[in-house]
């Protein structure tokens, strides 16, 4: 799932300035944000500065955050789609 959410970074145009937000439930190993930060960096062409949070709310998944484009694969946002469509 995480590729797929990273293969949606071609879309955009992202400038070298580009900063990362990577949130996700629970704390991430060094080697996962590694892993998700060599991903991005690789969509990108570039490395961009990286900084991972902790929110609880996700529930699971991640959220990836570059500058203002926001990129949600958390059960939360699937949650909230799925009730959306019931209601």
């Amino acid at each position: 799932m995480l590729e797929e959410v990273i293969d949606v970074l071609s879309q955009y145009q992202m400038t070298q300035e580009s900063n990362v937000t990577i949130e996700s439930a629970h704390k991430l190993s060094t080697s996962d944000i590694n892993e998700i930060t060599k991903m991005i960096s690789n969509k990108l062409g570039y490395e961009p500065n990286v900084e991972t949070v902790v929110n609880k709310g996700l529930i699971a998944g991640v959220r990836v955050i570059i500058n203002d484009q926001l990129i949600d694969a958390s059960l939360k946002s699937q949650i909230e789609q799925v009730f959306e469509k019931i209601h």
